[in-house]
């Protein structure tokens, strides 16, 4: 069963509770920088990542399509990536360097206007700007991945994980 996620045609959203300022949740945040070096390039899709109310976090290499799992409540910011399909491009650098960072432990985010900064605690990892959906058509590139198989396989290795650390205990 495939998880599809179709956004149409959105944009940034405010915050509710400070209408001044952009809201993780349902903006396209359009990648700006990886670790202080500004992106740029030719991509199919420009590059960016989406936080969806459902806890998940997706988006796009410049090429391929990623995602993964979120907490965030205030400013803190727990992410951990679960994939990216595979395909190859002339322009895999960005890729490369996008992919490293969604790795990193990213702890907490700032919110300035348009502008988000993802953080590992005070070291700048990734930077991004509000901005329109890249994607063609103004639907989501995800449409056809199946992210339910990969976070199934993730949390059955994790509950292995744990029986095997309580039998060691035991």
């Amino acid at each position: 069963m495939a998880f599809v996620t179709i956004v149409w045609g959105q944009t940034s959203k405010k915050d509710k509770n400070n209408p001044n300022m952009t809201s993780l949740i349902e903006t396209y945040w359009i990648l700006q920088s990886v670790d202080g070096k500004p992106i740029s390039g030719t991509f199919d899709i420009t590059p960016y990542i989406l936080f969806d109310k459902g806890n998940l976090y997706y988006g796009n290499t410049g090429c391929n399509s990623f995602f993964g799992k979120f907490t965030s409540k205030k400013n803190k910011l727990k992410m951990k990536y679960t994939g990216a399909t595979k395909k190859i491009c002339a322009n895999m650098t960005t890729e490369t360097i996008l992919l490293k960072a969604l790795k990193q432990e990213i702890s907490n985010y700032r919110i300035e206007g348009d502008v988000l900064i993802l953080l590992s605690k005070d070291r700048e990892i990734m930077r991004c700007k509000a901005g329109e959906n890249p994607n063609k058509g103004g639907k989501s590139d995800l449409e056809n991945i199946e992210v339910a198989t990969p976070t199934q396989n993730q949390d059955r290795s994790e509950k292995e994980e744990e029986k095997e650390v309580e039998d060691f205990r035991d």
